[in-house]
């Protein structure tokens, strides 16, 4: 059963005719199916009414590599509404990136690798930033690299959605500028208690800060997505599959 949770962001810089924008956050899919061509992954996908579909990395896994899975998606998504993608550490670890960025541009679908665009509406714009997972760069290299084209972007001033896999480099976001980023990677915490959250996430450890739903520190924010799919530790407790919604407000 698919899990949809829905979020609210509202920031200083965000124009006022993108009021009311609804994006949809898919991540960590792990080449999981939802039905015969994902048709109840995107019956909620559907269901959610996006104005902007963002996908935060590993739509495939690096140990059973099957693109076929995050294709249909990737398809179907694209008819919905412009869709927009960063790869994770699973796309990098498998060594098949470039495949993958091919078959998913032509679905339609805008894959970001160190990339931005920018969206217009009501004679406004706002600026997406896509940034590749740090498992793409050199050991101990990524983050000055990462620092360095965010910084680039960010210095032009407006308002940024960053699309990143990874929820635990939030301080560099927000030192960066980084009005909203939207993430992935802890997959909840894996098993999640009441009161307690989630029990350990990738990069993070046991007991994870960051690991589900909207955070906020300094004048920035991070919406992290629990996930579709499993890993290398194939269990999810307390942590259903989810899709997030996040509407801007001004």
């Amino acid at each position: 059963m698919i899990c949809v949770s829905h979020y609210t962001f509202s920031g200083a810089r965000l124009p006022a005719a993108f009021e009311g924008l609804r994006i949809v956050h898919i991540s960590d899919l792990h080449s999981a199916r939802f039905g015969e061509g994902q048709r109840l992954l995107l019956e909620a996908v559907r269901a959610a009414k996006p104005d902007l579909v963002a996908v935060t990395g590993d739509i495939v896994d690096r140990r059973r590599f099957d693109l076929a899975p995050a294709l249909e998606f990737a398809e179907g998504a694209a008819m919905l509404a412009p869709t927009f993608y960063v790869p994770g550490n699973h796309e990098a670890l498998s060594g098949r990136s470039g495949e993958i960025r091919a078959a998913l541009e032509q679905r339609g679908v805008r894959a970001l690798f160190d990339g931005v665009e920018q969206i217009r509406r009501g004679g406004a714009s706002i600026r997406v930033l896509g940034l590749r997972d740090p498992a793409f760069h050199e050991r101990g290299a990524a983050p000055a690299a990462m620092r360095e084209l965010l910084s680039k972007w960010t210095s032009r001033g407006g308002f940024t959605l960053l699309l990143s896999h990874r929820p635990e480099l939030f301080a560099l976001y927000r030192a960066c500028g980084v009005d909203l980023a939207l993430c992935g990677h802890a997959h909840g915490g894996q098993i999640r208690l009441p009161l307690v959250g989630g029990l350990f996430a990738p990069h993070q450890g046991f007991f994870p800060k960051y690991t589900s739903g909207l955070y906020r520190e300094g004048g920035s924010a991070m919406v992290v997505s629990r996930g579709l799919g499993e890993s290398l530790f194939p269990v999810r407790l307390g942590n259903p599959p989810e899709v997030v919604t996040v509407t801007l407000d001004n």
